[in-house]
Order: structure tokens, then C-alpha cells, then sequence
């Protein structure tokens, strides 16, 4: 994850690759996600604790041997309202789109759904 502040937003940029085997496919792909933190009260500006919101884009692309007719795999756009209440815990729900192109490259489907998260990090250095 690379964090790049600008002004009081929080963006990120994730890059995963995954190398996972389906059925008996082995199967390889990067997600890529773009997402921004908008702090909604000066709270989570100054004490880290507050309301926000999270939109993000995350999109898979498959590679190698094994991919369908298609290298994107799926796209999920999330947006969601969130609060966090220490540096380390969070609460987000919000809306989830989720487009997915099947292996045959002519099928596809899109997800509307209620999308809820609890993060919370441990921290092992102390």
C-alpha cells in the first residue's frame, strides 16, 4: 500500500498479486485498488477519531495461462460512510458495485450490494 496525502485527503494505492488455483486452473492476477479518505469532521483531522467517507476503485486483471477470453476479471467500486474510532479501529458501510466478466469473455454480471467493514490493526511492535 503507498499512502500519498493530498490536502487533507487520504489517498492509497494497493497493487496485490494473487496466484490462486480454481478447481484444478492455476489461475494469476493483479488487483490494482485507488482509494480516498475525505474526513467529514475536523475531529478525525485533528485526533484521528471522526466520521469519513471511503470511495474506492479496485480492478482485477488476469495474466498467464488460464485467463478467459478477457484479462479484467472484475471491477468493484466501493463508496461508504465510515467512523473511526481510534487510529487503529474503524466501522465503514456503504454501497458495493461489482462487475464481473466471466472466463468465456461473452457473460457478465453486476452486484448491487450493502457493503460493511471493521478494521482493526494490531499493533505487535510494541
Amino acid at each position: 500500500i503507498l499512502k500519498q496525502p493530498i490536502g487533507y485527503l487520504q489517498v492509497q494505492h494497493r497493487y496485490r498479486l494473487e496466484q490462486r488455483w480454481i478447481d484444478t486452473l492455476f489461475r494469476q492476477r493483479i488487483r490494482y485498488r485507488a482509494q480516498c479518505i475525505i474526513p467529514l469532521q475536523k475531529s478525525y483531522l485533528d485526533h484521528g477519531k471522526g466520521l469519513f467517507m471511503n470511495v474506492n476503485d479496485e480492478v482485477f486483471l488476469g495474466f498467464g495461462k488460464g485467463i478467459g477470453k478477457n484479462i479484467l476479471d472484475q471491477n468493484r467500486f466501493i463508496a461508504a460512510v465510515g467512523y473511526q474510532f481510534s487510529p487503529n479501529f474503524n466501522f465503514q458501510m456503504g454501497y458495493l458495485n461489482q462487475f464481473v466478466i466471466k472466463p468465456d469473455g461473452l457473460h457478465m454480471e453486476r452486484n448491487h450490494t450493502i457493503w460493511a467493514s471493521v478494521v482493526y490493526n494490531l499493533n505487535f511492535s510494541k
